[in-house]
């Protein structure tokens, strides 16, 4: 669980010095990234709930269970999951569409209407994307953890014991799976995204060589 989320500081040029056939690509970016973030943070949310209850369940449970496999799965598993609050993002992508709208941060979204005015440099653009890269190998980790806890409740619940805290548990635990699955596919969608948007920089680099 190396993955660590890197603060990350753009440099803002107005919309003027980007040649206009890039225009249209800035617009269907901006179009792609609103939708994108939107889905993330409902899922962000949600994933959100359900740690919150897997910890209560957790606490509850740890003293009782403490020598049992599942329970050291599960912190496990609880572990990935607030990593993966603790990233933040919902803040990344929503930090590169403020750079459109002439804002280093996102702390006014109302700015993020109209036209857009700026665009951020290549390199902050190459950093979100490189960071997103490092969000989503950290949700395949937790997407695999979260399959070896589902494996080892299955295990526990054949005792015959605590099957009510066993079903419960499954319950969460594949609705975390299933939430967690859901965001690789949003990030599988965002990267190109952002692949789109370091074009640009290529075309703008060489009409320079040949102007």
């Amino acid at each position: 669980m190396n993955a660590r989320r890197t603060s990350l500081t753009p440099s803002l040029t107005e919309r003027g010095f980007l040649p206009k056939n890039c225009h249209a690509t800035v617009d269907s970016v901006l179009k792609d990234l609103k939708l994108y973030s939107r889905r993330l943070s409902t899922t962000t949310t949600a994933l959100a709930e359900e740690t919150q209850i897997l910890d209560r369940l957790h606490y509850k449970n740890k003293n009782q269970h403490r020598s049992s496999l599942f329970i050291r799965r599960l912190n496990e598993l609880r572990r990935y999951s607030h990593r993966t609050e603790e990233f933040q993002i919902c803040s990344f992508v929503n930090d590169l569409r403020q750079c459109f709208f002439g804002k280093a941060d996102g702390s006014q979204q109302k700015q993020m209407k109209g036209a857009w005015s700026h665009h951020p440099d290549e390199e902050y653009v190459s950093k979100v994307k490189e960071q997103s890269s490092c969000f989503l190998s950290l949700l395949r980790k937790m997407h695999a953890v979260s399959s070896e806890v589902f494996r080892s409740l299955s295990l526990a619940m054949q005792t015959g014991a605590f099957i009510h805290l066993f079903l419960t548990l499954i319950a969460i635990t594949s609705k975390i799976a299933n939430l967690v699955a859901e965001m690789i596919e949003i990030l599988q969608l965002v990267i190109p995204v952002m692949d789109r948007l370091l074009a640009i920089f290529k075309v703008r680099f060489s009409r320079r060589l040949y102007v």
